[in-house]
């Protein structure tokens, strides 16, 4: 019997998936306006294929196993990914050193906030001037007064003292900017072969990358600690619970990625799991609540509230542009998608990106506002799992279990005889 096309989909590699989807959404960010999203018929079109794609990625990783080879440490690519790193260093000092700051909130709100921050103030108290003006419709009701945006900053803590030392150099998109070469660098440390080289190359040089870093888009920083947490799942690193909490505590929707904290621990264990939660939401905490004590009333305004409140956006790259699509109907879907992946995927420190970067993809097509620094997001999201599920399962330095004849069968060996 002629095996269906969807077997033999799910025989192929997780990496080619997730690389696939991450070429077909760079093409579908394209055609729209620079850092705004795109509304385009064509650009819309192609979210259907890479949720697609981005699924077969997940059911791949039970069927096939990943690759156990590796490269030797080549010259020529430590040369090429230092190429690729002084291109994209030079270009975005030459973009922040010659541009005045984007004319765009996200900037604004990270600027004012770091300069509160470093004058004892507590940002989430501050306002921003409301650059777009009354009749742009960008945000919510009653976020808007006397010509100024009642927010401060709609980040969490974490992010904004990230920029707190950009900020003292003169941007604060400089943060983005460290925060993209070192992920690069932690993409080859995950695993160091022509693969990785060259997915870091497409990370540090494709147009979308410089979008999101000059726009000061706060992306960078997530992917940063999501890829400090694979790297440390992988190595069995004991600094895992501190770059889960930092993940955990870098954005809002990083809580996404909850359902897949077990893929972090060896082979899914649930109470290595729950001790890794539980760590990882005290190191989230202890980062977190200063700032949010400060003024909890304006924190919770700011982070959580205001999302709330903002708008549906018509330029968005999603779905919803072209029928409504409820909040609740958007959580639904969001919540299947999580469940499916979770029950298909196999246990791999590189699902728990893979896995979030699908959920995200599939939350982020469906919802009101869909921009260009979300899927960058969910595209860095699956480079990052295609080139870490290439590395043995379970991963180094994980002790395999002994199974019990193994152990009669030494224990039988080693009987002195008389």
């Amino acid at each position: 019997m002629t095996r269906s096309w969807i077997a033999a989909a799910r025989e192929v590699r997780s990496s080619t998936w997730f690389f696939a989807v991450a070429g077909v959404l760079l093409v579908a960010m394209l055609p729209g306006r620079a850092g705004v999203g795109s509304g385009s018929p064509f650009g819309i079109a192609l979210l259907i294929p890479t949720v697609c794609l981005a699924a077969l990625g997940v059911a791949a990783s039970v069927r096939q196993p990943p690759s156990t080879r590796t490269t030797r440490r080549k010259a020529w690519l430590v040369a090429v990914l230092a190429a690729c790193a002084v291109v994209h260093l030079t270009v975005m000092v030459e973009v922040v050193y010659r541009a005045s700051g984007p004319k765009i909130d996200v900037y604004l709100f990270q600027r004012d906030a770091a300069a509160a921050l470093l004058q004892g103030t507590d940002p989430y108290t501050i306002t921003i001037p409301d650059i777009y003006g009354p009749s742009a419709g960008f945000y919510g009701k009653g976020v808007v007064g006397g010509g100024r945006v009642q927010v401060g900053s709609p980040y969490p803590p974490l992010s904004l003292m990230s920029v707190v030392p950009a900020y003292l150099l003169g941007d604060v998109r400089y943060t983005d900017l460290a925060a993209v070469l070192l992920t690069a660098l932690l993409l080859v440390a995950v695993r160091f072969d022509g693969v990785a080289v060259g997915v870091s190359g497409f990370l540090l040089m494709n147009p979308v990358t410089f979008i999101v870093e000059a726009h000061s888009w706060t992306e960078p920083f997530m992917l940063l600690t999501l890829a400090w947490t694979v790297l440390a799942a992988s190595r069995r690193s004991r600094w895992l619970p501190v770059a889960v909490g930092c993940f955990l505590a870098s954005k809002q929707y990083s809580l996404l990625a909850l359902p897949f904290l077990p893929f972090l621990t060896v082979d899914g264990n649930w109470r290595a799991a729950r001790r890794l939660l539980l760590q990882s939401i005290g190191v989230a905490a202890i980062v977190t609540v200063p700032l949010a004590a400060w003024n909890f009333e304006a924190f919770w305004a700011d982070v959580v509230r205001f999302q709330m409140l903002q708008p549906f956006r018509p330029e968005s790259l999603s779905l919803a542009t072209l029928v409504p699509i409820p909040l609740v109907a958007v959580l639904g879907l969001t919540s299947i998608a999580a469940a499916w992946s979770f029950r298909t995927a196999k246990p791999h420190p590189a699902m728990f990106a893979g896995g979030f970067g699908f959920v995200l993809l599939v939350f982020t097509c469906c919802n009101k506002q869909a921009f260009c620094n979300y899927y960058f997001l969910v595209v860095s999201l699956l480079l990052v799992a295609g080139v870490a599920i290439r590395n043995p399962f379970p991963p180094p330095g994980a002790r395999p279990p002994v199974r019990s004849e193994d152990f009669a069968r030494s224990h039988h060996q080693a009987r002195p005889t008389c």
